[in-house]
């Protein structure tokens, strides 16, 4: 175990000169307290294994009883990937997934917190990178998509917002010299609350 948690805080000390994930964790932290969206997205040794032990705290069977609580076949989903004929690898599944318990679990959901409140809303933050850029991201909430998978309308926006040929909004900002990069699209919270994705407008090198 102890192998794992240095491969999170190595992780985590990657992470922590990247402005991608610094912006990240600042929106988290301005979230819902009452949403799991708010959390930390990784950890490091200090606060996985030894604040822990240094309370009393069984790390491992903490592990264990989260292990035993959520982990179960139908929360889970299984994408196999080869050159082999269908058969061959239907069995490789059968062979190596079977053991996985199915637990009929429910499936967690937050019915009545989004990630953003009203009060959460209509915030401007200004926050200084590491590396020399500037950039513009525009934020706000969309609906939950689950249902929707089979027409997912957020991919209609992100095609009108991000493309970047002739008459565009890219092409726009782009001959008026204001930035030279545009993209959008949804982020899912995958922490099944209706109405509660973000959708992400970002403008890459902005003019001072």
């Amino acid at each position: 175990m102890d192998r794992e948690l240095r491969a999170v805080d190595s992780e985590n000390k990657k992470n922590l000169q990247s402005d991608q994930w610094r912006l990240h964790q600042l929106e988290k932290s301005l979230s819902n307290p009452n949403h799991p969206y708010c959390h930390f997205s990784t950890g490091n040794f200090e606060v996985l294994k030894t604040q822990p032990e240094a309370r009393g705290i069984d790390v491992r069977q903490k592990f264990m009883d989260f292990h035993e609580k959520h982990y179960s076949a139908n929360r889970m989903k299984l994408v196999i990937l080869g050159r082999e004929p269908l058969d061959v690898l239907e069995g490789w599944a059968a062979d190596l997934f079977a053991g996985v318990r199915n637990k009929s679990l429910q499936q967690n959901r937050w019915e009545n917190e989004v990630p953003f409140r009203p009060d959460d809303l209509l915030t401007q933050c200004f926050a200084k990178p590491v590396m020399d850029s500037r950039q513009l991201d525009l934020s706000f909430p969309f609906i939950d998509e689950e249902l929707l998978f089979e027409s997912q309308p957020s991919r209609y926006i992100s095609h009108l917002i991000g493309h970047e040929g002739p008459g565009s909004i890219m092409s726009y900002i782009k001959s008026k010299g204001w930035a030279n990069g545009l993209s959008a699209g949804m982020l899912k919270f995958l922490c099944h609350t209706p109405n509660s994705d973000l959708f992400a407008a970002k403008t890459g090198n902005v003019t001072p």
